[in-house]
């Protein structure tokens, strides 16, 4: 809205909308309950769409092919909508985020897809969203494609390299039989990892800070409680020596009780 409103144009917005229905669309092409993939009716599905990219394709089509054309028209079409802002990948790393998420909890390929598709659109829009990169290669890699994983990985390394990154590469070149470099990419992973946990940097990440002696040391102490504030809790504990000349006050029944039952003996 604010780049149509910079621009005096619906363009950008009508490029999301478009994204963003043919992803809702490409969820029509896979079978639901016991149908099979065979049974859909490509053109009959796509009639009531308004994705236009079948309308140039032959009759025989399998509706696999049907729904992968229509996350290459999203994820055209979103990147268009960011027109390469850096805002606007992070929003679509945290939308693959979402889809991965609700793959992972219901087993949906519709759901993988659409993160891939939203992940692709983010790396696209900003080339140097790193983050992007990192989890469209762990999604590749657990979809077969691990040489395409394994250079997004080499990537990552390349824009903020971490320790993470470097587990992921060692894993990916682990499974391509690049033993050797796996290795050497595991040790290196090892050695940040340990020089994040020396400068807290896991910590932080919980939302722990460690601070040294000297910091720690300025800080303000606690004040004690006010003896009106403690003075009702010593009472309840031991009964307060009587004053002489003052009558000493009368005791609820339930403090009676209470003195009653700390007579009594234990059993053993």
């Amino acid at each position: 809205q604010a780049k149509d409103a910079e621009c005096n144009t619906d363009e950008y917005s009508r490029d999301l909308a478009d994204g963003l229905r043919a992803l809702d669309e490409a969820q029509d092409f896979v079978p639901a309950g016991v149908q099979l993939e065979a049974e859909l009716d490509v053109r009959i599905v796509a009639s009531s769409h308004r994705t236009p990219v079948l309308r140039e394709c032959g009759s025989k089509i399998q509706s696999r092919e049907a729904a992968n054309l229509y996350h290459v028209y999203a994820q055209e079409k979103l990147v268009r909508a960011m027109d390469g802002d850096q805002a606007g990948s992070m929003v679509l790393h945290g939308l693959g985020k979402v889809y991965a998420r609700l793959a992972e909890r219901g087993d949906d390929q519709h759901a993988m897809h659409s993160a891939i598709t939203m992940y692709s659109a983010a790396l696209t829009t900003c080339p140097t969203n790193h983050m992007a990169a990192n989890e469209l290669g762990v999604l590749l890699c657990r979809q077969g494609h691990v040489a395409q994983s394994a250079n997004l990985f080499e990537r990552t390394i390349d824009l903020s390299p971490s320790a993470t990154a470097y587990r992921n590469l060692a894993m990916a070149q682990q499974k391509l039989g690049m033993t050797g470099q796996a290795t050497a990419n595991e040790q290196e992973s090892q050695r940040l990892a340990a020089i994040d946990r020396a400068h807290g940097v896991l910590s932080r990440r919980v939302g722990v800070q460690w601070v040294s002696p000297e910091e720690m040391s300025g800080v303000t102490p606690v004040a004690p409680l006010a003896p009106a504030a403690y003075s009702s809790a010593a009472s309840t504990s031991k009964q307060q020596s009587p004053v002489v000349g003052v009558p000493a006050p009368e005791r609820s029944r339930w403090q009676r009780t209470k003195d009653f039952a700390k007579s009594l003996p234990l059993i053993r």
